[in-house]
């Protein structure tokens, strides 16, 4: 017998693998690109059409380090045309469960999941079936008994916020509340700042700083939607920052470190072998400085990642003669081991900090 969750599955994807007129619909990818704007991260999702990239949708994902209670920890943004987004959410607080949901709506492959940036499993099993999402706007489900009441309110910023500190079911997000445009105008806008980014083929350090500035660019026009800062020209960043694709791994070898005990008539020596690579990542945002003139802030972070170790010994080596010196027997690459290094793959998102950068007010 085929299980309900198993039909579920069966629906979503041929709804989505075949349009009305029969036409097959394009394959929906996730971008390495993202957009960080406050304790939300908007993971955009995108086609692609003879090297023509479209967004179809944001994935905004709350830091889980600032849920509270029953706060609502994704929405998704869907881009059904050019200037026509609709808004839905879910009230599970399993952000996993969400991107398996997507995943099974969309027909996304496991072998995209590195792209989600998220610290946990979203494999796909056989018994997962896609989740109902309900309607959202201006930070609240629909049929929330609170949404009229806030919808209506002269300033429901400040209800939002209140609301998300007492960890009701709200998600206090910036877009959500502009001070002039639209949602959607601004949706358009990261829209168009990630279409530019995909657009630039990431290879180096260079070619990931051509992106974010690119997307940065774009991301600027944003402020005219957003309240003013006062007092006016604080120095600082204005907009969202845009993270750009991981590039490496680059710089890859052997480090060794050996350690000994000792033991009649010499050392017992023990090796361990790590493969490590380096991975780099650039983000940018508009800034502003203390003469009101405005700019591009581009940081650029290096991360070192190890793969599991691969431990060798004890290996015997006999007490030196005069004037020889103790020497490891550790070489460079694993004694006893001839299996290829495995590459390791691209930092955790929480690996990401930005501390060394100082180049931005």
């Amino acid at each position: 017998m085929i299980s309900k969750s198993s039909i579920g599955r069966l629906v979503a994807l041929l709804g989505l693998s075949v349009l009305a007129n029969g036409v097959v619909a394009q394959s929906v990818h996730v971008s390495q690109i993202r957009i960080d704007w406050n304790s939300w991260r908007f993971k955009p999702l995108y086609t692609e059409d003879g090297g023509v990239n479209r967004v179809t949708g944001f994935l905004a994902i709350a830091d889980q380090s600032a849920v509270t209670g029953e706060n609502i920890v994704a929405v998704w943004y869907s881009r059904e045309s050019t200037q026509d987004w609709s808004k839905r959410s879910w009230t599970t607080d399993d952000v996993a469960s969400v991107i398996k949901s997507m995943k099974i709506s969309l027909g996304i492959p496991d072998s995209e999941d590195e792209n989600w940036e998220i610290n946990q499993s979203v494999q796909v099993l056989p018994t997962d079936a896609p989740l109902i999402a309900k309607e959202y706007d201006k930070g609240l489900f629909v049929d929330d008994p609170l949404y009229n009441f806030v919808a209506s309110s002269d300033d429901p910023v400040s209800l939002v916020a209140f609301l998300d500190e007492v960890g009701y079911k709200v998600a206090d997000i910036k877009i959500d509340h502009p001070a002039s445009c639209t949602v959607d105008a601004q949706l358009e806008v990261m829209a168009r700042a990630v279409e530019n980014g995909l657009a630039i083929v990431v290879t180096d350090e260079e070619s990931s700083k051509s992106q974010t500035e690119a997307m940065a660019a774009e991301i600027a026009t944003l402020a005219a939607c957003q309240p003013a800062v006062t007092p006016a020209c604080t120095p600082g960043v204005t907009g969202p920052w845009v993270l750009g694709a991981v590039v490496g791994p680059k710089g890859c070898s052997w480090s060794v470190t050996d350690t000994w005990t000792a033991v009649t008539a010499g050392r017992a020596y023990t090796c361990s072998y790590e493969y490590c690579c380096t991975y780099t990542r650039t983000r940018s945002a508009p800034a502003v400085k203390a003469d009101c003139s405005v700019y591009t802030c581009t940081q650029i972070e290096f991360q070192k990642v190890c793969s599991t170790a691969v431990v060798c010994g004890p290996i015997f080596v006999a007490n030196p003669i005069p004037p020889a010196v103790w020497m490891a027997p550790c070489g460079t690459s694993p004694l006893c081991s001839t299996t290829p290094p495995v590459v390791p793959g691209p930092p955790a998102i929480v690996s990401w900090t930005w501390s060394t950068s100082s180049n931005c007010p």
